[in-house]
């Protein structure tokens, strides 16, 4: 399914026809909530954060750094192409002694 609303539950159940056009009894119903984009992060034995984006082909997101939680900088833009995850090395994360990371989206 293409085009669901991240963070909306969904429900399905399907029905089947056979060949002389008879229609089956309802399925079970099964229910589906999209995930809405997430950011995980590695740190590498030589230092490094890797930082691993996945979200909804098409959106673009800032993704943004802290040391405090009150002020954010942005340290990339990232456009999801494809709904895989999409890596990178978090730049300067050696340089701090803690870091948070978070996704914003925009429109470009």
């Amino acid at each position: 399914m293409t085009g669901l609303t991240e963070g909306v539950a969904y429900f399905f159940v399907i029905t089947a026809y056979d060949a002389g056009g008879l229609e089956s009894g309802f399925s079970a119903e099964v229910s589906y909530v999209p995930r809405g984009p997430r950011i995980k992060t590695r740190l590498t034995p030589g230092g490094q954060m890797i930082l691993s984006v996945q979200g909804a082909a098409g959106r673009f997101f800032f993704v943004e750094a802290s040391e405090d939680l009150l002020g954010w900088t942005a340290i990339a833009v990232v456009p999801i192409l494809s709904p895989h995850a999409l890596e990178m090395t978090g730049p300067n994360a050696a340089n701090f002694t803690k870091r948070f990371y978070r996704l914003r989206e925009f429109l470009p």
